[in-house]
């Protein structure tokens, strides 16, 4: 049997997980290029996570055992309407 600090870890964090931000451009300048509304979007998932975890091979929310990094999501888009 190998003897482990695992239960020693301390598990607490603080974590981003979603964050969006939007603008939407005036209307006068988006009925000169054909458009009634321009919107323009960016979000992010799991942007930053603050922990005191001595090790980075697992997240404080896993079990050292089987378990998967957590993944940061970027996205853009824009929304046009005629």
């Amino acid at each position: 049997m190998k003897l482990s600090d695992f239960v020693n870890f301390n598990k607490s964090y603080l974590r981003l997980r979603n964050l969006e931000l939007g603008y939407t451009l005036q209307r006068e300048s988006t009925k000169k290029i054909g458009f009634d509304q321009i919107r323009i979007v960016l979000s992010g998932q799991n942007l930053f996570t603050w922990d005191k975890m001595k090790t980075k091979d697992f997240g404080p929310e896993g079990s050292g055992y089987m378990t998967f990094p957590v993944y940061r999501v970027y996205s853009f888009g824009v929304n046009l309407m005629l």
